[in-house]
Order: structure tokens, then C-alpha cells, then sequence
């Protein structure tokens, strides 16, 4: 769904599309009818080719996790090579990340079934499930905002102090520079306050991001077709979340380094929690998400085996 649905939109609501005289609508309802047929078609057009690939048997964390990458650097970054490689080659997964994960696709299917048989009009009982549907959609979105936004305050009130080095600076213990010396102490110091910076950066990037999506959606946006448009152009639900996540994961490794550098032996325990973060991780999180990517991906596919055109 490009920009320029934008303006298809704009184009369906200012003409007098054609539109079946059983319904007998006004103007202003026909282009109510044209422009959820409109984000319907556009929808199915982005996920008809992630329906043509099978989904692998067994999927690995590590491709989840590199496809997610890809994501960001596509719709984040747009500067890594990285990201327009893993985007362009073809495959279930490079596809997965060109359409913006998870989240988004969840958007497109929700938009797809606006026309839910496929025959290229919208009948009254489609319109009100778009009505209907597209509302809770904006609903969550905004929840889903609200959420993050409690959750990087947290995160930057918990890194905050430690980036103005208050109450006091970080240091290296006397007991690490007896064991370790002092130089492998100032190195990790380097690394826990650039990780420490980072954290609260990005922290502040998705929060900010959080109100400024929050604010066009509910205050600046009148129609719902268009908050559409904008949640599943922008992907601002799923990067807000990623960045929570990634954010959290980066204060799981500020824990490990400020126990090493504030013990001898000792701190090696606090750098134990990290595989132990990883496994449970994996176990509790990673598995399901994995499988939900794989119930997405059925549902895409018996989205197009209809019998009418998609």
C-alpha cells in the first residue's frame, strides 16, 4: 500500500465511480463504497505474492530475528545494505520483510477481508464490517502506542541518571581492577555508557514517535480510511514495539556489565543471566511468534483461494 493510495483516495472521493444500482447511494456514499474497495484491492495486491511461497517447516529464531532486522533497516534506517539485500532476494521470509512483519501484515489481512468474497464491490454488510473492524483497528493502534509510551518512560527514567552521571558516575571497583586491572575496567565502562546512551537515544525516538502517531491518528485525521493508510504506511505499531524490545534487551546487557565491573569473580554471575534471558526468551516468546507468523501466512493463503478474482 504506496503512497499513492493517498491520492487514489482523494481521486475516488472527488469522482462518481461506478458503483452497482442496487445500492442507489448518494455521491458522498458512493465514494464511501469506492474507497474501501480501494484499500481492500491495495491490500490484497501486497500480500498476494507472500501467499505464493511456502512456509518453511521448522522456522529458526535467528531468521525471525534477521528478517526483523531487515525490517528496520528498511522502514527505520534505509541505510544499511544489509536491509535492501534481505528485502530484495526472494523467499518466505525476505517477503515477510518487505511487507513490515508481523503487525502489518495483521493490518492487511483485517483491510483485505473488506471485500471479503473477492468480487470487486462492496455491499452494505462489507461496509459495516469495514466500519466495524477498522475502528478497532485505530483502537489498538492507539492502545498499542499508549503502552509503549509507559514502557520507554520507564526505560528512560531507568537510564537517565546513569547518562548525566548522577547520583555519581559509574566507576570501576577495586575488586575488578585487582583481578582484571584497570584498563579492561575503563574499557567496559565504555562499553555500559555507550550502551547505557544508546538505550535511552532510542528510548527517546520511539516515544517521541509514540505521541506523534497518537496525535495525528486521533486529533489530525477525521476519516478512517486515511488513519488506515497512515498506520499501515508509517508501520508505526510494530517499530515502536521493536524498539521496546530491543531497548530491553539492551538493559538485560547494561545488568551483566555493571555486575562484572562492580565485582571480581562474583560479576561473572550477573553476565550468567544472559544466556538464561536467552533461553527463556526463546522458549516463552520467540516459539509463538514464530507461529503466528506461520497461522498469518495460512490465512493469506486461504485469502486467495476464493473463488472470486482477488
Amino acid at each position: 500500500m504506496n503512497a499513492a493510495l493517498f491520492h487514489q483516495l482523494q481521486e475516488v472521493r472527488s469522482s462518481s465511480s461506478h458503483i452497482p444500482e442496487a445500492f442507489a447511494l448518494s455521491g458522498h456514499h458512493e465514494s464511501r463504497y469506492a474507497a474501501v474497495l480501494a484499500l481492500s484491492q491495495a491490500a490484497r495486491r501486497e500480500l498476494r505474492e507472500w501467499s505464493s511461497y511456502t512456509a518453511p517447516k521448522w522456522m529458526m529464531c535467528s531468521e525471525s530475528l534477521s528478517s526483523q532486522l531487515a525490517i528496520w533497516a528498511r522502514w527505520m534506517v534505509r541505510l544499511f545494505g544489509f536491509g535492501r539485500y534481505w528485502c530484495t532476494r526472494p523467499g518466505f521470509w525476505a517477503e515477510w520483510a518487505r511487507l513490515g512483519g508481523e503487525s502489518r501484515i495483521s493490518m492487511l489481512i483485517t483491510i483485505a477481508r473488506f471485500d471479503e468474497d473477492g468480487d470487486g464491490h462492496i455491499c452494505k454488510e462489507e461496509l459495516a464490517n469495514f466500519e466495524k473492524y477498522g475502528k478497532e483497528l485505530v483502537t489498538n493502534a492507539v492502545g498499542s502506542f499508549g503502552n509503549c509510551a509507559i514502557i520507554l518512560s520507564l526505560l528512560i527514567g531507568a537510564t537517565h541518571l546513569q547518562t548525566i552521571s548522577r547520583p555519581v558516575p559509574w566507576s570501576v571497583s577495586p575488586l575488578f581492577a585487582s583481578v582484571y586491572g584497570i584498563d579492561a575496567g575503563e574499557a567496559v565502562l565504555w562499553v555500559a555508557y555507550g550502551l547505557n546512551c544508546l538505550t535511552e537515544v532510542l528510548c527517546i525516538i520511539a516515544l517521541v514517535a509514540c505521541i506523534f502517531h497518537r496525535f495525528l491518528i486521533t486529533n489530525a485525521i477525521t476519516t478512517l480510511d486515511i488513519q488506515l493508510c497512515l498506520l499501515v504506511k508509517s508501520n508505526a505499531v510494530a517499530n515502536t514495539a521493536s524498539i521496546s524490545a530491543f531497548t530491553i534487551c539492551l538493559l538485560c546487557i547494561l545488568i551483566a556489565l555493571g555486575g562484572i565491573v562492580g565485582q571480581d569473580y562474583k560479576g561473572l554471575l550477573a553476565f550468567a543471566t544472559l544466556p538464561l534471558f536467552v533461553l527463556l526468551t526463546c522458549r516463552l516468546v520467540a516459539r509463538w511468534f514464530c507461529e503466528v507468523i506461520k497461522r498469518q501466512h495460512e490465512e493469506v493463503c486461504l485469502l486467495f483461494a476464493a473463488p472470486f478474482p482477488a
